[in-house]
């Protein structure tokens, strides 16, 4: 039983990068410092979980 709620956790993680990825473009962020690349980051999550809650 707890595998399968490990399994599930990993799930949902995965699903979550993904969307962030995918609806973001993250991936592109040219940003060389550490403290932008967080904020830049932080407001793909939270404009992912928004979108999630709107829809």
């Amino acid at each position: 039983m707890k595998l399968i709620k490990t399994c599930s956790d990993r799930w949902k993680i995965k699903e979550f990068h993904r969307e962030l990825k995918q609806l973001t473009k993250i991936q592109s962020c040219q940003c060389r410092q550490a403290r932008i690349q967080r904020n830049h980051i932080a407001r793909c999550s939270f404009s992912v979980e928004l979108s999630e809650q709107i829809i």
